[in-house]
């Protein structure tokens, strides 16, 4: 890390840290070290400046840290900063278990990436005629159990709460009253949170089974969330026991996790949002990282999954089918069965996006530089350099135009003989000279003549402008290179021109992006079925609320 050379504009602040941040075209911000020209992040940057330290100090030695070189220490200092670097290796516990929920991690092709833009008209199309078939023949029966909970009904009434921590206490509400309707809440019961975040839903799963005997939590997440509200909880003498870990799921073995191996407790898994591949981990952690047993008749073929994990049930908030990967699925053998493959499943997954993409419009055609547009341009920027308000300026405009419209429908009046009648034009009235009359009649003609023709062509701009946006309505927020209007032949570059190439609109793309997110969560419910569970889908808010409103409920069949 070399200092910058300091710009001639830019000048540091006394007191503060003198290394110039190119990226950003400003020096640090951060306090200088005391007797130093730099900060701490900084001070690898003194080794080329030999006036960063006092007179007759000699400058001790920086080096970018061996484990992260994004920062620095002294290299006398190093053995004891190796020590306690962030970025050290830690020490694993016994739950974290390398790729344990990641069933079909070998069998998978890390090179094989498969886009909708490298498919073709006729694979693109026979694939969506695919997910109809199979979507018809595997009707999806989806509940509308949109609930609450009076927990939160003292939340949701206050007024301070604005659009967006209403729409997720709603959802919350919402999920804890399907935990309520499923009978999972009470006494006895450890309450595993997935993608737990700052532990928003724990906090009024607690609140929700207050006085109940024999409780606890257990937060799972992978990263370092700060305000979270679990801590309100850990500290609380009478209040349940509160664990949070820090981990990915798709590392996680819950059968190794203390609070839960002593335990005997039956678990109830719930989640708000768990981003694609991370359900499939999810389901797979809950159902095979227990005490699980797989349980082969000698006298049949046929192999009967069986778990003897004590989950009570499980809620979870389905969203972002669009993240799932074919390595973590846990429906590979009900896909399979449709006739369906890998490269199909990654295709699906992408076009599982459609059904909450909108319609589109980050598709802009390519810029002309004709005359027209030139000045469109320079009466924009005219009227951001304006000092004027701009409602002000745009009322100024439209008297203008609707002086010139007055104008000119007065100027093309004709008279009795046949002549041009310029009734609101004083000047010329007075003028005695004819020959000057009919000369200025003549110019106020052929300038009625171009302010008609300027609205022709502004008529025909927005003609071309509506049709753009219709064209628009089929497309996506993607990028396209060309588009080619004119014949068959479409350079495209991602979902946009696949959609296009198929002539989708906009109803027709959004149901089926839902088809597809359903064949994905079928596959997931007969994950669940085969370890004795019966699970069903249910819209648990509404579509206004949120497109992701659909959630995963699963109990033991022994429960139903």
């Amino acid at each position: 890390m070399e200092a910058k050379p300091a710009s001639t504009e830019a000048k540091s602040i006394p007191g503060r840290c003198s290394f110039f941040v190119e990226r950003k075209h400003r020096f640090c911000k951060l306090e200088s070290a005391v007797g130093r020209k730099y900060c701490a992040q900084h001070l690898i940057a003194e080794q080329g400046d030999s006036s960063s330290s006092k007179e007759g100090a000699p400058l001790r030695k920086r080096i970018p840290c061996p484990l992260d070189p994004k920062h620095s220490c002294y290299a006398d200092k190093l053995k004891k900063h190796l020590k306690k670097c962030n970025a050290r290796e830690k020490d694993l516990p016994d739950y974290h278990v390398k790729g344990i929920n990641r069933i079909g991690a070998k069998d998978v092709e890390p090179q094989l990436q498969v886009t909708l833009s490298s498919l073709s008209r006729e694979e693109l199309q026979q694939l969506i005629d695919s997910v109809n078939t199979i979507y018809k023949a595997n009707p999806v029966d989806i509940s509308n159990m949109i609930l609450s909970h009076p927990v939160l009904g003292d939340e949701l009434s206050k007024e301070s709460n604005g659009p967006s921590a209403k729409k997720h206490l709603c959802q919350m509400a919402s999920l804890i009253g399907q935990l309520q309707q499923a009978n999972i809440l009470g006494s006895d019961v450890c309450y595993v949170e997935f993608g737990a975040g700052r532990g928003h839903m724990s906090h009024w799963v607690q609140q929700a089974v207050a006085g109940q005997s024999n409780v606890s939590f257990l937060l799972v997440d992978r990263a370092h969330v700060r305000h979270k509200l679990d801590t309100i909880h850990r500290f609380q003498k009478d209040g349940p026991h509160y664990e949070r870990i820090r981990i990915d799921i798709e590392h996680l073995c819950l059968g190794k996790v203390p609070c839960i191996s002593s335990s005997t407790s039956p678990l109830a898994a719930y989640s708000k949002h768990l981003c694609g591949a991370a359900t499939d981990l999810t389901l797979h952690c809950l159902m095979e990282t227990l005490n699980t047993q797989q349980d082969t008749d000698t006298n049949d073929s046929s192999t009967t999954k069986t778990s003897r994990s004590q989950v009570n049930g499980i809620v979870i908030a389905l969203c972002c089918h669009h993240r799932c990967d074919w390595s973590s699925y846990v429906g590979r053998d009900w896909w399979l069965a449709q006739g369906l493959t890998s490269k199909d499943f990654m295709a699906v997954s992408h076009m599982s996006s459609w059904a909450t993409c909108g319609p589109g419009g980050g598709w802009t055609p390519k810029k002309t530089t004709n005359k027209n547009q030139k000045e469109e341009t320079c009466e924009e920027e005219d009227i951001a350099s304006s000092s004027l308000p701009k409602q002000q300026f745009e009322d100024d405009t439209a008297c203008n135009k609707k002086d010139i419209n007055q104008g000119t429908d007065e100027s093309l009046q004709k008279g009795s003989s046949g002549s041009l009648n310029v009734g609101t034009n004083k000047d010329m009235d007075n003028l005695s000279n004819t020959s000057t009359v009919a000369s200025n009649m003549t110019s106020l003609s052929n300038q009625a003549q171009d302010v008609v023709g300027e609205l022709v062509d502004v008529q025909e701009e927005s003609s071309e402008h509506v049709a753009r946006q219709l064209d628009a309505e089929i497309l996506p927020r993607s990028k396209v290179s060309k588009v080619d209007r004119d014949s068959d032949v479409h350079s495209y570059g991602g979902d946009v021109s696949a959609q296009r190439l198929v002539g989708l609109g906009v109803l027709e793309r959004e149901d089926i992006g839902r088809q597809c997110k359903r064949l994905i969560d079928l596959g997931r419910m007969a994950y669940l079925q085969d370890f004795g569970f019966k699970s069903q889908l249910v819209y648990y808010v509404d579509k206004e609320l949120s497109l992701e409103n659909v959630a995963l409920v699963a109990l033991p069949n022994k429960q139903l």
